[in-house]
């Protein structure tokens, strides 16, 4: 990456979709992973957290409780690729649930819904760590 600057996480990172592929014929040396329903997001973590959906767009208001994860972390900087779900009463994600907590700009809305409908960060990769 030639526009990176030390200490700094890289500009543009998007999560890594999944793309159609085939099937290997013998599959014994592969793993495989659940689909996870939820939403797709880069958390950028610092001193703050700042979530970024697939296309870019900063998240990070719809979703306060994911805020812990600087304090979690201890101010490291780290560039995470994961989704965002909501685990329903038998631990399996919830879509529907989800839902309801996309597309809230109101910050009072989104803590209200935050107490109600939690959200959990589940992390794929990690894309960056600045130590």
């Amino acid at each position: 990456m030639t526009d990176a600057v030390p200490g700094r996480p890289p500009a543009g990172l998007r999560p890594m979709l999944a793309v159609a592929g085939e099937l290997p014929a013998d599959d014994t040396g592969w793993a495989y992973e659940m689909k996870w329903d939820g939403l797709r997001a880069i958390a950028v973590i610092g001193q703050h957290v700042r979530l970024q959906s697939r296309t870019g767009r900063d998240i990070s208001h719809a979703y306060p409780e994911l805020g812990g994860l600087a304090a979690a972390l201890g101010g490291r900087q780290l560039v995470l690729d994961g989704e965002i779900v909501v685990l329903g009463a038998d631990s399996w994600p919830s879509f529907e649930a989800l839902q309801q907590r996309m597309n809230i700009s109101a910050g009072a809305q989104a803590r209200a819904l935050a107490a109600r409908v939690p959200v959990t960060y589940l992390a794929f990769d990690l894309l960056y760590s600045g130590g």
